[in-house]
């Protein structure tokens, strides 16, 4: 009984959850990050971006990481623990007081000689909602920083990242 009464919870947040940016809005904000194209030589690409959106009578900042890794390449979305690949990881630098909560990430898949491993391929979008009250009026610096680690069938790449630094406007208070 327990069970059911959390599996019913679960799907009662799940549309509340995923109404606080809809796809079409993300498609659109998506679609204004300029990305640089991939190769063999550098399998993986990344932009991020801070957008403001209205909704409805409140304005969201959301901060959109878009990411291309290469036709055949993979990164690791989640590696076991004692695992021998390097699990990929966003870090974020944000100013004092701004939090952001991962609203939206892209599917995984399992890879295929260990089911317990999780890979990104493809065009990939990371969507976070920033929050934070105490953030005044002016430019405020962010930094997102991708670290990953690119293999393709045959070869895994040293771990590597790429790094993007934009400013975040707030009108004034």
């Amino acid at each position: 009984m327990k069970q059911l009464f959390i599996f019913a919870l679960l799907l009662l947040a799940i549309p509340c959850f995923s109404q606080s940016i809809d796809d079409a809005t993300l498609k659109s904000l998506a679609g204004q990050l300029e990305i640089e194209a991939t190769s063999p030589e550098a399998p993986v690409s990344m932009n991020a971006k801070v957008f403001s959106t209205d909704e409805g009578a409140t304005q969201k900042n959301v901060l959109v990481v878009k990411v291309n890794v290469h036709e055949n390449w993979h990164i690791y979305a989640y590696v076991p623990e004692g695992g021998f690949f390097i699990q990929s990881e966003i870090k974020l630098d944000l100013p004092e007081g701004v939090e952001a909560d991962l609203v939206k990430e892209p599917k995984t898949k399992a890879y295929d000689a260990d089911p317990q491993i999780m890979l990104y391929k493809g065009d990939l979008l990371f969507v976070y909602e920033l929050k934070g009250d105490e953030l005044t009026g002016g430019e405020h610096k962010i930094t997102t920083t991708l670290y990953y680690q690119p293999c393709d069938p045959y070869v895994c790449l040293p771990p590597n990242e790429i790094t993007v630094k934009y400013e975040l406007k707030v009108e004034g208070m």
